[in-house]
């Protein structure tokens, strides 16, 4: 099992249909970052039991770098961020969603 935090964590038979992942950081050449390795592993192991993975953040988490290694942005099937991701990050606009 992943431990999610203290008192929770992932079964290993755990499968669903989307996962909603967020991120402390967005960088196109270190990819997604978190400060907490233990967090990292647990969004890794619930990227890997679903069958649609999208990724949440806000402006703020772009060019930001941290510690712990998530995985990379083309592993997402959607992206979704409150503004304009700058364009030098190369993602397929049908892949980004924005309000």
């Amino acid at each position: 099992m992943a431990r999610l935090c203290k008192s929770h964590s992932i079964p290993d038979s755990a499968c669903t249909t989307k996962a909603f992942i967020a991120t402390s950081g967005v960088d196109k050449q270190h990819g997604l970052t978190c400060f907490r390795f233990s967090e990292a592993q647990v969004k890794q192991k619930a990227m890997a039991k679903t069958q649609k993975k999208i990724l949440i953040f806000d402006h703020t988490k772009l060019k930001q770098i941290h510690s712990a290694y998530i995985g990379q942005l083309d592993e997402f099937d959607l992206i979704v961020c409150d503004r304009a991701i700058p364009e030098d990050f190369r993602i397929p606009s049908e892949r980004i969603w924005r309000k």
